[in-house]
């Protein structure tokens, strides 16, 4: 499989315990929109993308990009698709970086958990 890498696996890992897993790191942007047939908001895929590692990029020469750095590219995207729209993006706390939040459009909003001693 190409573009594979190891990373912990934050579902079965404690502080104790350190459970790595193999495989391809994908990054998904949803669409988050009610549905006719549903009372709840569904998050549909509308844009993805494969994030390789950066011994897998070393590897075939490629220069290594983060995941932060894909997230940016992918926000500026879809704000560049929807012109004169605010552009709401909720993120886990792997997205806490200062790089993606400065760098944001002026329409684009990340709403992400920061840590207390973040340093803005």
């Amino acid at each position: 499989m190409a573009a594979t890498g190891m990373s912990r696996d934050p579902v079965r890992a404690s502080h104790a315990h350190v459970v790595i897993a193999s495989g391809v790191r994908w990054l998904a942007l949803m669409l988050l929109g009610p549905l006719p047939w549903s009372a709840r908001v569904w998050a549909l895929p509308c844009l993805t993308c494969v994030c390789p590692s950066q011994r897998d990029n070393a590897q075939r020469g490629r220069a290594h990009r983060t995941v932060t750095d894909r997230a940016r590219q992918m926000v500026w995207l879809v704000a560049r698709w929807r012109p004169g729209r605010d552009v709401v993006v909720p993120a886990d706390s792997r997205f806490a970086a200062v790089e993606l939040l400065e760098a944001g459009h002026t329409q684009v909003a990340v709403v992400t958990r920061l840590r207390l001693e973040a340093a803005l």
